[in-house]
C-alpha cells in the first residue's frame, strides 16, 4: 500500500494533493484564458501548489503540470505553427522564470516542440525560431513528403557540426537534430530546393537549433570551437560566439 502511494505521489503529486485534502487543484483546461490576470493569477497558484508538494514530499524537483495537461501542452507544441508559438506564450504568462521547467516537463513527448519554446525564451522570435515552428506544422501533414536526412546521416552532419560540446547530454543533441529538421523542411520547401539535399543548410539549421543567432550582425549562442576544444553556450543566449564560451559541462544541468 505505501509503495502504490509513494507511486502516486511521484507519478502525479498534485493529484495526491488534491485527493488528501492538502488543496484544490484548478486544471489548466478551466481557466477563462480571455478574462484579463487569469491565466497569471492561475500560474501563480499553481506554482505554489506544485513547489510545496515537491517540498512536502521530499521530490526532486516540482511537477507543475498534471500529466493530462502535460500531454494537451507537449501535443501543441510539437504541431507547431501558430498554436505552437501561442503555447510558448501561455507557459511564459502562466509560470514566469519557471517557464523552462515547465518545457522540461514536456520535453519527453514534445522534444523539438519544447527545445524551441526553450529558443524562443531564450533568444526571441529569430528566424529559426519562426521557421522551426512552421516546419514542425509542415511535418505534422499527413501528406508530407520529408527531404531532411535519415537518423545515420543526421548523427555524421551533427557530429561535424558540435564535435565533443554536447557529449555530456546526448539527448539535448536528439532534440537539436528534430528541430534542425524541422528549420531545414522549412527553408527547403520554401526556397523550392526539395529535389537535392543540401547538407550545408542542415548544418546551419542545427547551429541555430542549438541557440545560434544574430543580433546586429554579430553571432550569439550555439556552439564554438576554442582553443583547440568544443565548447557550448546552448543556453547562455548573449555569448558572443567568437568570445570565450561557456563549457559545456557548466550549462549541461540547464539543457
Amino acid at each position: 500500500m505505501l509503495a502504490k502511494a509513494q507511486s502516486e505521489v511521484k507519478r502525479n503529486p498534485l493529484a495526491w494533493e488534491g485527493r488528501t485534502g492538502m488543496g484544490s487543484v484548478v486544471p489548466l483546461g478551466s481557466i477563462n484564458l480571455g478574462q484579463d490576470g487569469a491565466l497569471e493569477a492561475w500560474g501563480h497558484e499553481r506554482r505554489a501548489q506544485a513547489e510545496e508538494a515537491a517540498r512536502r514530499h521530499g521530490l526532486g524537483r516540482p511537477q507543475y503540470l498534471e500529466p493530462v495537461e502535460q500531454r494537451a501542452l507537449a501535443k501543441r507544441f510539437e504541431q507547431g505553427g501558430q498554436q505552437g508559438l501561442e503555447a510558448v506564450t501561455l507557459v511564459r504568462r502562466a509560470f514566469g522564470d519557471a517557464a523552462p521547467e515547465v518545457m522540461r516537463e514536456l520535453g519527453k513527448e514534445a522534444p523539438a516542440g519544447t527545445l524551441l519554446a526553450d529558443l524562443a525564451i531564450k533568444t526571441g522570435t529569430t528566424p529559426a525560431v519562426l521557421d522551426g515552428a512552421e516546419g514542425l506544422h509542415i511535418k505534422a501533414q499527413k501528406d508530407h513528403k520529408h527531404v531532411s536526412p535519415d537518423a545515420t546521416k543526421s548523427k555524421l552532419y551533427a557530429d561535424e557540426v558540435v564535435g565533443a560540446a554536447l557529449g555530456q547530454n546526448p539527448g539535448y543533441l536528439d532534440r537539436a537534430t528534430k528541430l534542425a529538421d524541422a528549420i531545414y523542411e522549412r527553408r527547403a520547401y520554401r526556397d523550392g530546393k526539395i529535389e537535392a539535399f543540401d547538407d550545408k543548410a542542415w548544418k546551419q539549421a542545427l547551429r541555430e537549433a542549438l541557440g545560434e543567432h544574430e543580433v546586429g550582425g554579430r553571432k550569439y549562442g550555439g556552439v564554438a570551437k576554442v582553443g583547440g576544444g568544443w565548447f557550448s553556450g546552448v543556453n547562455v543566449a548573449n555569448f558572443f560566439s567568437h568570445d570565450f564560451v561557456v563549457p559545456f559541462r557548466q550549462v549541461c544541468s540547464l539543457a
